[in-house]
């Protein structure tokens, strides 16, 4: 059955956003004229009590704090790109926007002006919330009486004003957490019962202020405030269920160090809409047939692979296991097709979504050989998930980025959501294709010589880590979601004659050593290996070597016969 969606957005104002609607208009934004189809999309106004449908623009600004807000009918906010991102996610429903912002808090006694309150029960920003979503549903089942209404998400951004009051009111930064936690429990018993819900089941998405907001206490900006309130908002999902911070640090600020450009309000709507994505499709629903083992390839060109396709079989001494028929029992998701098809190194090895940069169905990688020695472990077949892309490195490119590291990037451009939507995409077409759970089973990360330069080679150690624990995150799936993900972790080769800076290369391989030695990570030393004249790449001798050493390397605490042998 349809549904219709309500989701919930209040806080302060960065979520009403300065987006002009002539920059959409004057930018030729592609984002802009989604909300022109049919009713897939609405938005409630608190100040005519109306449901507009579809989505607009006009409407965005929703300011419940008593006075009408100036930018109404002239700017919009983050759900402009958020609404339009879920929506594509989930286009059989319906999907309404509730947004309320006000210049509220979290704790009674901040100094004035902030005499608005979201706290609890009683404040007037939380009736006024709880009186809409009333007042929304009763309207949505009148637009659509065949759907079925709950509350789709809650977005919460709030913490701004706490921290700007820092020192004056130490205590709303203090009892953040727990005044957030308390929100949180109330908003979700107050709003499932008004649509029927089980209240824990719906997802609540925590704005994370940006690494760059400033706040000027007596005259000088003071970071810690905002590190508290960070800080605070990290424990809340640690201890939450189907709560999560969305980082904006991607979504650049305006000059005064608190509100997002009109291109970063976009920005934080996409980060929200992921956000969103992650927390309502981590699992595929469990099946007879159990689980199929999954194995997730990441890195650069080497991981793309630059191997012809003839080196398979007929110069490569015709191994037979590497050209075998995998139908029936390996896949890979290929990120040109956005398709899980039957694994073929000659076809769908090196595909990929920057084609056609590098993208060459007629070359493969290391996982070949991996794929054929790993079905000798897993003889019922599996799932090969693999990204690699020339020039990527760990760490951020370029002097004075202020982009946060949780992206790998390629240039200037962050690679990461192309992984992120693969492999989400990859998951649900697992278990449509094979019938069975996908269950991440090793992770494999062949990376270093991109990081080697001054300003990346000495914080590459800290670099891979958050990578890795933004994969093992990401990769995690719901059979074995205790576990910790194993990690192989391929060191570079110090090949005589290279390009790479000696120094940076010189590290990046003393931390790839090191990031090895880490709880569920180990070594792959490939040292012996063959490469090509360009003193860069793997040759096809050194591709097929390094896929066997992965699997030679597996320790003995690998577990080959869970999640579908």
């Amino acid at each position: 059955m349809a549904k219709s969606k309500i989701h919930v957005m209040l806080g302060q104002g960065v979520l009403d956003g300065p987006c002009s609607i002539t920059y959409l208009t004057a930018n030729a934004d592609p984002r802009e004229g989604w909300y022109s189809a049919a009713f897939t999309s609405a938005l409630w106004r608190s100040d005519t009590n109306a449901l507009v449908a579809p989505w607009s623009p006009l409407s965005s600004n929703n300011w419940v704090d008593g006075a009408a807000h100036p930018d109404l009918g002239v700017s919009c906010g983050v759900d402009l790109t958020f609404a339009r991102d879920v929506v594509a996610l989930e286009a059989a429903n319906t999907h309404c926007i509730l947004k309320q912002t006000g210049a509220g808090v979290l704790r009674a006694g901040v100094p004035a002006p902030y005499t608005h309150r979201w706290d609890k029960k009683g404040a007037d920003l939380y009736n006024h919330l709880s009186g809409d979503v009333v007042a929304a549903r009763a309207a949505l089942l009148a637009a659509l009486p065949a759907n079925t209404v709950e509350i789709g998400s809650i977005t919460i951004a709030l913490g701004y004003i706490e921290a700007s009051v820092y020192g004056t009111w130490t205590n709303g930064v203090t009892n953040l957490k727990a005044d957030l936690e308390t929100l949180i429990s109330n908003l979700r018993s107050d709003l499932a019962a008004i649509t029927g819900q089980t209240a824990s089941a719906i997802p609540v998405l925590l704005w994370r202020l940006h690494n760059g907001t400033k706040v000027s206490l007596g005259g000088a900006y003071v970071d810690e405030a905002v590190d508290a309130v960070r800080n605070a908002l990290a424990a809340v999902q640690t201890a939450g269920t189907l709560v999560r911070v969305v980082d904006v640090d991607d979504a650049p600020l305006r000059a005064d160090y608190v509100l997002q450009t009109p291109a970063g309000t976009v920005d934080a709507g996409e980060l929200l809409a992921r956000g969103y994505a992650r927390l309502t499709d981590t699992s595929v629903p469990v099946t007879e047939s159990g689980g199929i083992p999954l194995f997730v390839w990441d890195g650069d060109s080497n991981v793309a692979g630059t191997a012809p396709a003839l080196f398979l079989g007929t110069f490569f001494n015709g191994d037979p296991t590497l050209t075998q028929d995998y139908d029936g029992k390996v896949w890979i998701w290929n990120h040109t097709t956005e398709e899980l098809e039957v694994y073929d190194p000659t076809v769908n090895s090196n595909s990929g979504p920057d084609s056609p940069t590098w993208n060459d169905s007629g070359k493969w990688g290391p996982e070949a050989a991996f794929v054929a020695k790993m079905l000798e472990l897993h003889p019922g077949g599996f799932v090969i998930y693999k990204l690699g892309v020339n020039g990527c490195s760990v760490g951020v490119n370029g002097v004075g980025n202020p982009i946060a590291l949780k992206r790998f990037q390629n240039l200037a451009d962050s690679t990461w959501p192309a992984f992120e939507n693969g492999f989400n995409a990859c998951k649900r077409a697992v278990a449509e294709v094979t019938g069975k759970v996908p269950h991440t089973r090793l992770i494999v990360v062949y990376r270093g010589p991109n990081d080697t330069e001054a300003g990346l080679a000495e914080d590459f150690a800290d670099d891979l880590r958050e990578h890795i624990a933004n994969l093992r995150e990401l990769c995690a799936t719901d059979t074995h979601a205790d576990d910790v993900t194993p990690v192989a972790l391929i060191k570079p080769k110090d090949i005589p004659g290279n390009s790479w800076p000696a120094e940076g290369l010189v590290a990046v391989r003393a931390a790839v050593v090191a990031v090895a030695a880490d709880e569920g990570n180990f070594l792959v030393d490939v040292d012996e290996t063959a490469y090509r004249d360009d003193l860069i790449h793997d040759s096809a001798e050194g591709q097929i070597d390094i896929g066997r050493a992965v699997v030679a390397a597996l320790p003995a605490w690998y577990d080959s016969g869970a999640a579908g042998g």
